[in-house]
């Protein structure tokens, strides 16, 4: 059960995400405070936010499997 609104959402196990990029797409605004221990995933999510682009390109750059 998802509140209709609230201002904070503290997810201290983001994994996947799922919860949160749930809450994004349906167009809720809220201030996100996301962790995980995994500091790689951390990183990711943190790359994507602040250069998706970049992210994007260094993705298209990397050999396909079978290459």
């Amino acid at each position: 059960m998802i509140p209709s609104q609230f201002n904070r959402y503290f997810e201290p196990f983001l994994g996947g995400g799922a919860m949160f990029l749930h809450l994004v797409s349906s167009g809720m605004k809220f201030h996100a405070y996301l962790s995980d221990t995994n500091s790689k995933l951390i990183t990711a999510y943190k790359a994507v936010k602040d250069n998706v682009k970049e992210v994007i390109r260094l993705l298209q750059i990397l050999p396909t499997a079978g290459e």
